[in-house]
């Protein structure tokens, strides 16, 4: 089948050519391959600083490696041509989720470690007027 994918209004996007695919797949993997390092090394900063930001910076990256890496593994698949437009959607579809997931999952840890950040360096019991002596304080 050479139509793939619907798009809102009911518009379908034709194939693209096969060299296209190929250079897809070349920028994906070249991609993958400069941002394979981003993740260790602000992985090493947030080991070292102990930083909320440097945790934040660490979660995006490793998030943007994921979802390069499974675009990578979606391109490498489907340039060898063993699937056809339904497969594609499903393979589309389950990427985009995964993504999602992961960034959900991270946000969500992201926020609970800044609450719990907040709350054990005193800031939280200073907004909320509890004093040094609260035991609910940290």
């Amino acid at each position: 089948m050479d139509r793939v994918g619907a798009l809102a209004g009911g518009l379908t996007l034709a194939a693209p050519p096969p060299d296209v695919d190929v250079r897809r797949e070349r920028t994906l993997r070249l991609a993958l391959a400069l941002s394979a390092w981003g993740p260790l090394a602000t992985g090493v900063a947030v080991l070292l600083s102990h930083s909320s930001t440097q945790l934040a910076d660490f979660l995006r990256r490793s998030a943007e490696l994921l979802a390069i890496a499974l675009a990578w593994g979606v391109a490498r698949r489907l340039r060898q041509g063993r699937v056809d437009a339904d497969v594609r959607r499903r393979l589309e579809r389950a990427t985009a989720w995964a993504v999602a997931g992961a960034l959900l999952i991270f946000g969500l840890y992201l926020l609970w470690s800044g609450v719990r950040t907040v709350r054990a360096d005193g800031r939280w019991a200073a907004a909320h007027g509890a004093g040094p002596d609260d035991p609910d304080r940290g």
